[in-house]
């Protein structure tokens, strides 16, 4: 007995031995790289030339470099250009260790069009930045991102994010204009403590505001897309110079405080027909805002067909416009994203419900034309020659047809489990026939079979 436990001990050593070795990562150094590969792609995780400006290396050790590490370049006050190749998809980076965190000499950067993640502090403190491009390609930009960018004076953010991270331009106190792209849907604490930052343009598609211009001393006025659903805690708390507040659509859901150190002359402004409003609201006067311009109606929009078993509703409409989606008796409302809205349905709906969409955007509605949900198309069971009867599932309840020639053969499907069993006349091989069902007062699709 204790030498079988010996000699599974030894294994076991052994097996452990074996597995750490496989599972370790040796870090290798090429020229002022090191770096790491793991399943072929590389990882630079320190860099140790001289400074200046540099173009990172598109592949290491035979691999593309696809990642630039937390810590990988930090702290450098020698660096004073950086290329980054296409080949690199994210710039990491953790709490106080971003990539290119507190690069002091750091004053222009080349972002490549491969990068689709910027992670927390990857640029934060690069106070000699002065102008920054996001590609198209990038997806999100993790919170301090470039925070504390004193210098940063010049941003042009790409069509392609969607999230803005809190801090992630943070106490930028040179920068004095953004546009926010309409990808974004996002902004949570982006751009607070931004003292110089005098206009803001909001992105069509936005939906929520969190926190994301608190302290901005210059703001004087903003106006709130109408796609936007909600305004968290604090978001424009000590704009002291703020005084005017636009909103295009309907009032959208408040935080607290959202207003607090505001100027008392501050005056929220809301086009006629729009929802929500009250006067005073949130303890400031509100005014109906005349547009310049008459704006324009949204399109005609569009439902895609329904069935009783689909599990979303959806269609199309007027960018950043707010969809109204009624659905028999019930209202739903949501955000009409890149051309098109989407309902997800909790459960199935009975055949013949009604549905219904208007679009609304800066106090301007468009209807579409009414569709009713169909019945789906019904299943058939294998037909075969010489059969006297048509045999499947479908709508519980439906009354199901079986067409063949000029004759018409029905029967009711089962309340209960949906299957049907159509007496018909005795069928030859190849004999089509055209099954289809009735629910709600509205007809299925039809299934085309052939006997065998």
């Amino acid at each position: 007995m204790k030498r079988l436990f010996s000699v599974f001990f030894v294994l076991v050593f052994v097996v452990s031995i074996i597995m750490i070795a496989n599972t370790s990562v040796i870090a290798s150094q090429s020229g002022d790289y090191t770096y790491t590969i793991v399943a072929g792609k590389a990882t630079i995780t320190a860099y140790t030339g001289a400074g200046g400006t540099i173009t990172i290396p598109s592949t290491l050790g035979g691999a593309p470099v696809t990642n630039l590490g937390k810590d990988s370049f930090a702290n450098s006050s020698t660096l004073t250009g950086v290329i980054i190749p296409g080949s690199v998809k994210s710039i990491d980076g953790t709490n106080y260790g971003g990539a290119f965190r507190s690069c002091s000499k750091l004053s222009s950067l080349t972002i490549g069009s491969g990068v689709t993640y910027i992670g927390q502090g990857a640029f934060e403190k690069c106070n000699l930045l002065t102008s920054v491009t996001i590609p198209d390609s990038v997806k999100t930009i993790a919170s301090f991102a470039f925070n504390s960018c004193l210098g940063l004076t010049n941003l042009k953010l790409g069509k392609g994010i969607t999230t803005l991270g809190g801090a992630s331009f943070s106490q930028c106190s040179s920068l004095v204009s953004v546009s926010i792209p309409d990808s974004v849907l996002t902004i949570e604490g982006a751009f607070t403590i931004c003292s110089k930052l005098e206009t803001v343009y909001l992105g069509c598609s936005l939906m929520n505001i969190a926190r994301a211009f608190v302290q901005c001393d210059a703001l004087k006025r903003i106006v709130i897309p109408s796609s936007v659903r909600s305004i968290g805690d604090y978001s424009f708390m000590s704009c002291t110079a703020l005084t005017d507040v636009t909103f295009l659509g309907d009032a959208p859901i408040m935080g607290k405080g959202i207003f607090t150190n505001c100027p008392a002359n501050l005056k929220i402004w809301y086009l006629e027909g729009n929802d929500g409003f009250t006067n005073p609201w949130y303890g400031y006067p509100t005014q109906i805002s005349i547009p310049l311009i008459p704006n324009p109606k949204p399109f005609t929009p569009s439902i895609k067909t329904v069935l009783n078993t689909s599990k979303t509703i959806s269609g199309t409409g007027t960018l950043g416009g707010i969809a109204k989606i009624t659905v028999g008796t019930k209202l739903y409302v949501e955000n009409v994203i890149a051309g098109k809205w989407n309902l997800a349905i909790v459960s199935p709906l009975p055949a013949g419900t009604r549905v219904s969409v208007v679009i609304k955007k800066d106090g301007v509605s468009s209807s579409s034309n009414a569709v009713y949900v169909i019945p789906a198309t019904p299943v058939v069971s294998k037909l075969k020659a010489n059969a006297v009867y048509v045999k499947g599932t479908a709508t519980k309840g439906a009354t199901v047809y079986a067409k063949i020639g000029t004759k018409l053969y029905s029967a009711k499907a089962s309340s209960s489990t949906g299957a049907y069993s159509i007496k018909i006349s005795k069928i030859k091989k190849g004999t089509v026939v055209n099954v289809y069902c009735k629910a709600g007062g509205q007809f299925s699709a039809k299934k085309t079979v052939k006997a065998v």
